[in-house]
């Protein structure tokens, strides 16, 4: 006499399950992952010291990647030059640190800023932006 085996069948859900299914995981960490940036300048015209350049923009701190990041755009015509950002923090640890982040401009008027720098600090550091100098270029 034959023996005979059950059979078992499993099925899978359709891969549309799967793809709204990781949406929502992915939407559920979301507000996680952006309250872990930190709005330095929050889309302002902020100027350097002299007057003489003003951007309209963001900068931000980027603490899962440990970035501080410019976005922006000139306010007005200006000539070229470079920008020097000057940034001090404080660690987690209470310590003192700081850092710069310097660029280049051509001066057009509204000319697209992006820039950033990864700073010698660890994660976690809350940062303020203290200096804002223009140098334009030497004719």
């Amino acid at each position: 006499m034959p023996i005979m085996r059950d059979r078992v069948t499993i099925t899978y859900p359709p891969a549309d399950i799967w793809r709204g299914l990781l949406l929502a995981i992915l939407l559920s960490f979301s507000p996680a992952l952006l309250a872990h940036t930190f709005v330095l300048v929050k889309n302002q015209l902020f100027c350097d010291e002299e007057k003489q350049l003003c951007l309209q923009g963001w900068i931000a701190y980027e603490n899962h990647f440990n970035t501080i990041r410019v976005d922006g755009q000139l306010a007005e015509r200006s000539v070229p030059g470079k920008i020097s950002l000057r940034f001090s923090g404080t660690t987690p640890a209470g310590e003192s640190v700081s850092a710069r982040l310097e660029f280049r401009i051509d001066g057009r008027y509204q000319e697209i800023i992006k820039a950033s720098i990864v700073p010698d600090a660890p994660t976690r550091t809350r940062w303020t932006m203290n200096v804002f100098y223009f140098t334009a270029d030497k004719r």
